[in-house]
């Protein structure tokens, strides 16, 4: 959705919500909520409904909501409508994408890449309604301490440790390689540095004179060919 289009649709949206937020059952809710209730059980709520009453209570009590739904493909729809409800900062917790190979079971490490990425977004204080489902919300998660500590951030200008970036890649559970070919690995090249944190759309490339970082870009992991220059980029634990 573009954000123009965005825009209009929330604009129209907010005009709904105020009247949402007026109906007696949902200030009934509010005033519950507001004076400690630990529950306040809701029902005959259908389609998109339940979004808007989020969004309502969201606005009135203020500070950070979780959404959780029965199953994944409901926590996408509800994520979806409340992106183009709310205003505020929605984020998406996937559930684990595990599966069977050979004689092991492996992870889906894009999917871990955006659950370590919304976590670190939640514990910066950058999401304001976060929507996942039962199961997402009761699988394990990376320790916080450890993602505060192994979070890291490269930007052009800075001065890079290449040895001491190779060895924190290793540790957080990178693979190094010749040629990265999937999420999870690095490979340097002289003063080529290849990242691909898992939860990156695209792989990153690092240009490096003497220490100095001069130049990062994006790039397709096809073609090899830079899409996007950027500024700096957030490096996330790849376990």
């Amino acid at each position: 959705m573009s954000r123009q289009r965005r825009d209009i649709d929330q604009h129209g949206a907010a005009s709904l919500v105020d009247k949402v937020r007026r109906v007696d059952g949902v200030r009934a809710i509010e005033r519950a909520l507001g004076g400690g209730a630990r529950r306040v059980d809701v029902s005959g709520l259908r389609g998109t409904a339940p979004s808007f009453v989020v969004e309502a209570l969201r606005g009135s009590l203020g500070g950070a909501f979780l959404v959780c739904c029965p199953d994944e493909e409901t926590a996408r729809d509800v994520h979806a409508d409340l992106d183009t409800v709310s205003p505020s900062r929605v984020a998406f917790f996937p559930a684990k994408d595990i599966f069977p190979q050979r004689f092991e079971v492996k992870e889906n490490l894009s999917v871990r890449g955006k659950r370590n990425a919304c976590l670190d977004d939640i514990r910066a204080g950058q999401v304001d309604i976060v929507v996942t489902s039962l199961v997402g919300f009761l699988e394990k998660t990376i320790r916080v301490d450890k993602l505060k500590t192994n979070v890291r951030r490269i930007s052009v200008g800075e001065e890079l440790d290449l040895e001491a970036l190779r060895g924190h890649l290793v540790d957080v559970g990178y693979e190094a390689m010749s040629i990265i070919e999937e999420p999870g690995q690095f490979a340097v090249r002289g003063a080529i540095v290849d990242l691909f944190d898992p939860s990156w759309d695209d792989p990153v490339r690092l240009e490096l004179l003497d220490d100095e970082v001069i130049s990062i870009r994006a790039f397709d992991i096809e073609t090899q060919r830079s899409n996007l220059q950027l500024e700096s980029v957030r490096l996330l634990p790849a376990t």
